[in-house]
């Protein structure tokens, strides 16, 4: 068994982060009557605190889909050996800056009829964000090896919604290992 290790990053922002949080079919239709600010606000991720935050399953989910992507054939061999043994703290991530701009897109609706529609998509979208946090593991893995794969999860993957569209991309810019 390899030894609890513990590191502090601080990501900083390389694009625009895009929230998207979904809060049911029914309310999301519902959503759709409300005044921009209130969609936006109902589809921005707050901690039980209430502050503007990022759930620790996006940074887990970015880094194991870097584990995958770099591991090419081998994805769930390396995907299997990683999961269980890497966590991030807190559970909630409090962004900065805690405030966002309102981003409104049109989007692709559902299909109704076979005539494709288009619809418009309020959500919030977070410039010039940052964001520290600590990565803990079990991983035997080198603290260059570990920051390489959360850079290229910044650098390829990103976090949020849209991230196909360039959403979420960040630079790390602190990895270093503390106690525990």
């Amino acid at each position: 068994m390899t030894e609890k290790r513990a590191f502090s990053v601080k990501l900083v922002c390389e694009t625009d982060l895009m929230m998207h949080q979904f809060n049911g079919k029914d309310q999301e239709k519902e959503l759709e009557n409300l005044p921009e600010r209130e969609q936006a606000e109902k589809h921005a991720y707050r901690s039980p605190e209430g502050y503007l935050a990022v759930p620790r399953t996006w940074l887990k989910g970015t880094f194991m889909e870097a584990v995958e992507r770099i591991a090419g054939r081998k994805w769930r061999a390396e995907k299997a050996s990683y999961a269980p043994r890497v966590m991030v703290e807190p559970e909630w991530v409090m962004l900065e800056p805690q405030e966002y701009e309102i981003d409104r897109r049109s989007v692709p609706s559902p299909e109704t009829r076979g005539v494709r529609n288009r619809s418009f998509c309020i959500r919030p979208i977070i410039r010039g964000w940052s964001l520290s946090f600590r990565l803990v593991t079990t991983v035997p893995d080198s603290a260059d090896s570990l920051r390489e794969k959360l850079e290229y999860a910044g650098r390829e993957i990103g976090m949020g919604s849209n991230r196909p569209n360039g959403y979420g991309r960040f630079k790390v810019t602190e990895f270093k290992e503390v106690t525990p």
